[in-house]
């Protein structure tokens, strides 16, 4: 309790399937391609709700919060100087071996920082994130669910600040 999440948001192609009994383990559905995924939380008692990701191979989890409110699919690194304490240790980059920096140039909407494309996220009552987008890897919920791997862009946070 108390414990902060990693941020999702955005769309990363994924569907989720909803069911009202949060301890259900629903399996990926091949012929109609419906992803699941446990939703964790309470409204009431932490404000959000999150659910896991799988992210690089070897697979590493990060928990995100689910998140509509920006266009940002991301969470801390093992080289963020500047986060918050969370759940799940920070995503090594290093540690996996599908994973790719993205470059500046074609696609890049952020700045361009020391060769990498950055982003930042500023929220209205004052928080923020910045880093570095990525391409890995990723799998929604966890491994129980066997949702396919699909490669897509994500942020390797290097500043949190306020409510991260």
């Amino acid at each position: 309790p108390g414990a902060r999440r990693r941020m999702l948001s955005g769309t990363l192609g994924l569907l989720l399937l909803l069911a009202s009994d949060l301890g259900a383990r629903a399996l990926f559905d091949p012929e109609h391609k419906i992803e699941s995924a446990r939703i964790y939380g309470n409204i009431d008692a932490y404000a959000y709700y999150y659910i896991d990701l799988i992210i690089g191979s070897p697979p590493q989890r990060v928990s995100v919060i689910l998140d509509t409110g920006s266009g940002v699919a991301a969470f801390p690194c093992a080289n963020c100087n500047h986060c918050g304490s969370h759940i799940d240790p920070p995503f090594d980059f290093a540690k996996s071996s599908s994973a790719s920096w993205v470059s500046c140039g074609d696609g890049c909407a952020g700045t361009c920082t020391s060769g990498h494309c950055s982003y930042y996220q500023g929220y209205t009552e004052g928080s923020s994130i910045s880093g570095y987008w990525f391409q890995d890897l990723v799998r929604l919920g966890d491994s129980l669910q066997h949702n396919p791997a699909v490669n897509a862009r994500m942020g390797c946070h290097s500043n949190e600040n306020k409510l991260f």
